[in-house]
Order: structure tokens, then sequence, then C-alpha cells
């Protein structure tokens, strides 16, 4: 099963062939990239690498965790899953929120009630 490696305080000047070639001295890399901004076209400083093997994800990140690449010691582990967004969000807290008045649900006023 393919994992996904995330490496954080990296150079400005690291590319995704340093880490294609870092990371595949411990097994087979599927790919390597590093997030840039859009505004600047710069690295944000970090990346991720998608290795094939478990056990090969795990070795590399032993290994290269603290590691000196391009003048930075580099932070390894593997990467999170992204959360996906709850229906239960604030924004959508607070716009229940905006349909109660003093208490009572607004649904329940009429321009003929006062």
């Amino acid at each position: 099963m393919e994992k996904t490696i995330y490496i954080g305080n990296l150079s400005f000047s690291t590319t995704e062939e340093v880490l294609m070639n870092e990371f595949s001295k411990f097994g087979q890399v599927n790919s390597a990239r590093i997030i840039m901004d859009n505004q600047s076209g710069r690295s944000k400083g970090f990346g991720f690498v998608e290795m094939i093997q478990e056990d090969e994800a795990a070795k590399a990140i032993s290994s290269l965790n603290g590691k000196k690449i391009d003048g930075r010691v580099i932070r390894v582990s593997y990467a999170e899953t992204k959360k996906s967004s709850s229906t239960d969000s604030s924004f959508s807290r607070q716009k229940d929120k905006s349909k109660k008045i003093y208490g009572r649900d607004s649904k329940s006023y009429s321009d003929n009630s006062f």
C-alpha cells in the first residue's frame, strides 16, 4: 500500500529531484512534490513523497528525519490525511444561530402579531 511522507523545513533551493534521489535510496518512490506559493512561485519549505512499500517508507523516515539536506535539517514523518470539512462546522452553527431571535424561531413571528 502506498504511503505518503511529509518533509518539512526544506531549503527553498531543494528540488523535487533531490527528494526523489534521497528517498529512492530506501525503496521505490512513486512521486515527489514540493509545495509552491501561488503568488511568489517560491517553495513553501515543505513537500511530500509517495513511496510504494510501507516498510521502505518507514525506513526512509527513520533514516532521513533530522538529516541535513541542502543546508537544512529536515523533519520527516508520515503525512496526516486531510480532514474533510464537517457539516457541523462553526460556519453552519453560526448560520443556525442567526435563525433564532430572542430564543424563539424567527418563523414564529409574523407582521400581524404586533
